[in-house]
C-alpha cells in the first residue's frame, strides 16, 4: 500500500488530534490541509458549513468520518469531493487508513445516489419533515419506550447524550406532541415503533 499525504480538519480539536493519531497508527503522512492528497473532515454532526470548508483545499480525496449527516446535504458531500463516509463509532486506524487509501487512489467520486446508498448502510441520519419520523429517530423512540436512560441510548446511538438529547428535542418541536411520552405515543399510532 503506498504512503499518501493526509490533513485531518475539525472543529473540534480533540477529534482533529484523535483522527491524526490513529492515521499515524496506519503508517499514514499528516500534513497541514494545503498539501495534503486525502483530505479527512471530522465533524459529530456534519453541517452545511463543514463541507463547504473541503471546496477550498481541493484534496485528490475527501473523507467524511460523522456520526449525522442531513440526506438534503448528501448531493453537498459529492459536490465538494468527499468520495467516502465513514460513521465514528466504526473509526480504527486499519479503517481509516483503508478509507484514505481509498479516496487518494482517486476512485470514482461518489454521487448523490452513491451517497445516498451508503447513508442507509452508515446510519446517516435522515432529517424528516412534519410529522415523518427518521430510521434513527425511531431507535431513539423504541429505547425510550423500553425504558432506556439518555446514557444508554446514547451508547447504542453511538453518540454523546448532549446529541441524543438535541435529536429527541428537534424531534419533538416537529412533531405535534409536547414531551417525550406523548412523542413515544404518536410513534406508536403512526406504527413507526
Amino acid at each position: 500500500m503506498n504512503q499518501w499525504t493526509v490533513a485531518v480538519i475539525s472543529s473540534a480539536p480533540l477529534l482533529r488530534a484523535g483522527a491524526a493519531s490513529l492515521l499515524a497508527e496506519g503508517s499514514s503522512v499528516v500534513v497541514p490541509p494545503r498539501s495534503a492528497d486525502v483530505l479527512v473532515l471530522v465533524e459529530p454532526l456534519c453541517e452545511r458549513e463543514h463541507l463547504e470548508q473541503l471546496r477550498v483545499w481541493r484534496p485528490k480525496g475527501c473523507v467524511l468520518v460523522t456520526d449525522h449527516l442531513d440526506e438534503q446535504d448528501l448531493p453537498l458531500a459529492a459536490d465538494c469531493g468527499v468520495s467516502q463516509i465513514l460513521g465514528r463509532w466504526a473509526v480504527s486506524p486499519a479503517k481509516l487508513t483503508e478509507v484514505v487509501y481509498q479516496a487518494a487512489q482517486g476512485r470514482a467520486r461518489a454521487s448523490s445516489r452513491v451517497l445516498a446508498e451508503l447513508s442507509g448502510q452508515l446510519t446517516v441520519v435522515i432529517t424528516a419533515t412534519n410529522g415523518e419520523i427518521a430510521a434513527r429517530e425511531r431507535e431513539l423512540l423504541r429505547w425510550l419506550a423500553e425504558g432506556l436512560n439518555y446514557d444508554q441510548i446514547a451508547e447504542r446511538l453511538g453518540c454523546s447524550v448532549r446529541t441524543t438529547k438535541s435529536m429527541l428535542g428537534r424531534l419533538l418541536r416537529r412533531l405535534p406532541v409536547r414531551n417525550r411520552t406523548q412523542a413515544v405515543a404518536y410513534a406508536i399510532r403512526q406504527g413507526a415503533i
